[in-house]
């Protein structure tokens, strides 16, 4: 798709007065029952004629003609509440206010006007009926367009912990922040662009920030704490979801979320809850999404990430170097689920030819592999593979680098895929919410202490028809409450996109994960869709990956919104007609 000049201008940010925001950074109907024999209805009698359903309406994701009168006036909101992202913060009590402006966007040529609304929400919890949070979102929807004409999507990044600052400042808003990477994004000024890619022609966009990220904090007498959780944190998504949708008359509306990381976690479980509260989604948008923590180091779901870093570092071995990535990649996957994995289970299958071949694909010695031929952790992957250069490569985009030194932690704010971008990022949001959408909060909105939610989560989770698993994040497993959302409704779709030089969350191993469900394989092959690029976790860092990426998920939204709902209803009655009739 070919890059689009900005409908207006960027906005340089000076070094002066951001200090503090240059921190660095994730009942259905009644009646009736189940055990009953439904005889044939149609049984002696002259079969039904089937009725042709019409020809579908594919304009759901319709949008306001270009603007023709001028733009409302800004509603400015000044926020005097301090919020905090500490375990046992709580509000006293809490309102929903918000700054409202109206922009435009331009998008393939054509001019879309829409209301960015910045503020916050209150929820309540479901059993007490107490409110007990105050949850921080930027929404940005589309004016004069009939809600059952317009999809809403609702967005947030992982962590745990994570503020959706990522995916609202670098994928599908209205603007966005250029970057380096995979290099290091210069210190300030930084600067704001219109987004060529924004997804407004297709979907509005609603940025939620969890419990205790960002502005978001509970009410008393609940603390940020309840809220950190496996269960606990979908919980308190749905019921902003709920909320949101209450308040801005959006029942009727196609719904979707789009989740990164921990994200996959939070929309399969998120799912099933709006599921069985009668709220079904039309899609589901997953990046670089964790759903099985299990199997995060499994040697054969990770071979393959490891030999598209070595690839794009030039370490490969000669008999690979030369080899298109997308090849390499299919023929690495193709021996990872075959030879290897046969090997890794039965030791006397485990060659020395084997370990070299893997040792190969690695860009490493033979020495790196176990004495049973397993990969050694990734991170001594990430240090080993230009330690000849004093560098180590990011566990999140296997192309950044930064020297290894003895100062600098293993953890996520030291790795350089983090550490790239994000001044920029935490600089760039704090003047957007000021400049652009007119917010003006208490407080500097800056990175949350290292792991203060992760290290308080509760991993605590049981799948449908398993035990809970144990309270760690290496048990946490969601595979199958997606499933089970699908199975129940067979009409919602799900995409998935990953970086091939992810090694947070691999490539192979995802779609390992997604397609060992219990789901039917008729609805995955019609339903679940994946595809993995040629980036990092946050593909839409490369410019030209996230223009792939949009049309690929624009292309998603035109498949699970433009039916016509009557069209699809009648359908499936002349479906069911004709089977009865058999």
């Amino acid at each position: 798709m070919a890059h689009l000049q900005p409908a207006h201008r960027g906005i340089s940010i000076g070094r002066t007065g951001l200090a503090a925001a240059l921190c660095l950074c994730l009942a259905a109907c009644g009646g009736g029952s189940d055990s009953g024999f439904v005889p044939n209805p149609f049984a002696g009698a002259a079969p039904p004629s089937v009725v042709q359903p019409p020809s579908p309406d594919t304009s759901v994701t319709e949008v306001a003609p270009p603007a023709t009168i001028p733009l409302a006036a800004d509603k400015p909101f000044t926020d005097n509440t301090a919020y905090s992202g500490e375990p046992d913060a709580a509000l006293d009590s809490a309102v929903e206010g918000a700054a409202v402006v109206q922009r435009d966007a331009v998008i393939d040529g054509k001019t879309i006007r829409y209301t960015a609304t910045t503020g916050h929400l209150v929820t309540e919890d479901a059993k007490t009926l107490a409110k007990n949070a105050s949850i921080f979102y930027v929404a940005y929807t589309v004016d004069n367009v009939p809600a059952a004409k317009r999809p809403v999507t609702f967005i947030y990044n992982g962590g745990p912990g994570s503020p959706s600052i990522w995916l609202m400042m670098g994928s599908f808003g209205p603007t966005f922040t250029p970057t380096s990477m995979p290099d290091f994004t210069a210190p300030a000024p930084y600067t704001i662009k219109d987004n060529p890619d924004n997804l407004l022609d297709r979907t509005d966009l609603v940025f939620i920030h969890p419990v205790g990220t960002g502005y978001s904090t509970a009410i008393k007498p609940a603390v940020n704490s309840d809220f950190w959780g496996a269960d606990q944190d979908a919980e308190s998504v749905k019921q902003f979801i709920k909320r949101y949708l209450h308040v801005n008359g959006r029942m009727n509306s196609p719904k979707f979320l789009l989740g990164e990381s921990y994200g996959g976690h939070r929309s399969s479980i998120l799912s099933l809850r709006l599921q069985r509260e009668a709220i079904d989604l039309n899609g589901i948008v997953l990046i670089g999404p964790s759903t099985n923590n299990t199997l995060g180091e499994d040697s054969v779901g990770k071979l393959a990430t490891f030999a598209a870093n070595a690839w794009y570092h030039k370490k490969l071995a000669p008999a690979h170097a030369t080899k298109p990535l997308q090849h390499l990649m299919n023929e690495v996957v193709l021996f990872s689920d075959g030879t290897y994995a046969k090997a890794l289970a039965n030791a006397a299958l485990m060659t020395p030819e084997i370990k070299t071949q893997v040792s190969d694909y690695l860009g490493m010695p033979v020495s790196v592999l176990t004495a049973s031929g397993k990969l050694p952790s990734s991170a001594t992957l990430r240090n080993r593979l230009l330690a000849d250069q004093f560098l180590t490569i990011g566990r999140y985009d296997g192309r950044a680098t930064r020297l290894f030194t003895p100062g600098a932690a293993a953890s996520v704010s030291d790795d350089p895929s983090s550490v790239n971008i994000s001044s920029a990022f935490y600089a760039t949001f704090n003047t957007l919410l000021r400049e652009e959408l007119k917010y003006f909060p208490a407080s500097p909105f800056t990175k949350p202490a290292d792991n203060a939610v992760i290290n308080n989560w509760d991993w605590t989770h049981a799948q449908p028809g398993k035990r809970a698993n144990g309270d760690s994040y290496g048990e946490l497993v969601t595979t199958e409450d997606l499933a089970l959302t699908m199975s129940l409704n067979p009409d919602l779709k799900v995409f998935v996109a990953t970086g091939l030089y992810d090694s947070a969350i691999t490539f192979h191993q995802t779609e390992m994960n997604l397609l060992g469900t219990s789901l039917d394989s008729k609805l995955k092959a019609a339903n679940l869709k994946m595809k993995a690029y040629p980036s990092g976790h946050m593909l839409y860092l490369d410019q030209a990956v996230k223009s792939t990426l949009r049309q690929d998920v624009s292309s998603f939204y035109d498949t699970a919104t433009q039916r016509d709902p009557t069209a699809r209803i009648m359908k499936r009655q002349a479906e069911t007609a004709s089977l009865l009739m058999d």
